[in-house]
């Protein structure tokens, strides 16, 4: 049988751990910069709060309300999570972490699935303070469907339930890996509810569509199909990227945000024992001066078209630099990115700061106001992974260098130990989170008094 786990409003939980005050109280928290609401407690929920809503749409609900706004804390969310799946261990053999808050166990039959699934959520609540529903049924597709019910009842069996009668009630757009087109094209083949999709033919279904929803369609009859991932599949890539609390015109503003973003993505490598030979920069913002001269590279839609005609997007050369532009809400929302391939593969801070600045400057201009910037490492490897051709610098020096930095940095708190640029008191790229709740389990500093 298949157990998924899912945690009940993960961060506004997390919240309320260390602020039992907030308990019975409507919490919502944000995205990055204050932007969006990411979680909402039930009693926010009831007050209309919708997931995913810019934040300024209800700030006067929320002053009126006495709702309780935070900002995300996301190093808070993470080490909760892990002490989640930590106590999760300790009762299942076989354990996939699905999301920051969803795990699916793997447990052998015959037992009382109601009794077993109380005592994970007694166990979660106890050890971690943070509430869970508990799904259980014979596959992962169902055990889907079946923790949606357990949100109201805490523990659901899908052998306890009319699973015809179930199916016929869910949209075949709610399952689980069906995406908006995907639906489109089951809705035109008359297939409108998961029940419609689990009493159509397999075979059909493989030779409309494709083997995942053949798939799919044995799931909900109760076949598993979709084995539980007990190790993560290796990584191909790794990214770090920051939109910014308000738009960016200066290069060197831009550089900081860069240093910011390499010195996340490289400790990030170094914790996995990775290392990557080529890296991306990543640019999104906004055309300021239309008149500017810029090339509508063939094919592609005009300025003009795209504000008249609402086109998808267009593409347009402004000197070497490629970008890609789509209309949204009156202004020309533009992206660009540039790869470069090192000789050899770095972990090492200072060394990609120094490969990607060029790249960075190459890419800009004047004329644009940036919101995002970002970086990915692609092309990674094991650090074991000796180059054949080519200086590494994997050194034994740098790398103790970089070891005793992420000690410090782990011990004391990010940025303890950083490049000097990380510590300039003028910076526009820093998210916003004025009302971000302290990192009660990750530093000494912050730990919570009583």
């Amino acid at each position: 049988m298949v157990i998924l786990v899912d945690c009940n409003n993960f961060y506004v939980s997390c919240e309320r751990v260390f602020q039992p005050r907030l308990m019975g109280v409507p919490v919502i928290v944000l995205s990055n910069n204050d932007g969006c609401v990411v979680s909402r407690s039930e009693e926010a929920k009831a007050l209309g709060i919708k997931m995913g809503s810019p934040f300024h749409e209800y700030e006067s609900l929320c002053r009126h309300g006495n709702v309780h706004v935070c900002s995300s804390n996301y190093e808070l969310y993470a080490d909760m999570s892990a002490r989640v799946v930590s106590v999760l261990r300790s009762m299942a053999a076989e354990l996939e972490i699905y999301s920051i808050d969803e795990c699916f166990l793997s447990v052998p039959g015959g037992q009382d699935w109601q009794v077993l699934g109380r005592q994970i959520r007694d166990k979660v609540l106890s050890w971690t303070g943070i509430p869970v529903s508990v799904g259980v049924a014979p596959s992962k597709t169902l055990a889907k469907v079946a923790v949606n019910f357990a949100k109201r009842l805490g523990v659901s069996v899908w052998s306890d339930y009319d699973s015809d009668r179930v199916l016929k009630t869910i949209k075949v757009a709610a399952l689980w890996g069906i995406g908006t087109r995907l639906a489109s094209q089951l809705r035109r083949r008359g297939i409108h509810t998961a029940y419609d999709l689990q009493s159509a033919s397999g075979a059909w279904l493989k030779r409309a569509f494709n083997v995942n929803i053949q798939r799919l369609h044995l799931e909900l009859h109760g076949q598993s199909c979709l084995p539980l991932e007990l190790i993560s599949p290796s990584r191909r890539s790794m990214g770090r990227s920051r939109s910014f609390p308000r738009l960016i015109r200066d290069l060197d503003d831009l550089e900081g945000a860069l240093v910011s973003n390499v010195s996340m993505l490289a400790a990030s490598l170094r914790d996995h024992h990775l290392q990557a030979s080529c890296f991306s920069v990543l640019l999104t913002g906004v055309l300021e001066t239309e008149s500017r001269e810029v090339l509508v590279l063939p094919g592609s839609p005009s300025l003009s078209q795209l504000r008249s005609a609402g086109a998808a997007s267009g593409y347009i050369q402004d000197r070497s630099t490629q970008y890609q532009v789509r209309e949204r809400f009156g202004r020309f929302w533009v992206s660009t990115s540039k790869v470069l391939r090192l000789p050899y593969p770095t972990h090492v801070t200072h060394d990609i700061v120094l490969s990607l600045r060029p790249v960075l400057k190459a890419l800009y201009r004047s004329g644009y106001a940036y919101r995002k910037s970002g970086v990915m490492a692609l092309d990674l490897s094991s650090v074991q992974q000796v180059p054949l051709f080519g200086e590494s610098s994997q050194r034994p020096a740098w790398t103790r260098l970089m070891r005793t930095v992420d000690q410090i940095n782990a011990r004391f708190g990010p940025r303890s130990v950083a490049l000097a640029r990380q510590f300039q008191t003028h910076r526009p790229w820093q998210r916003v989170a004025q009302r971000s709740s302290p990192a009660y389990t990750t530093s000494w500093g912050q730990l919570l008094r009583i």
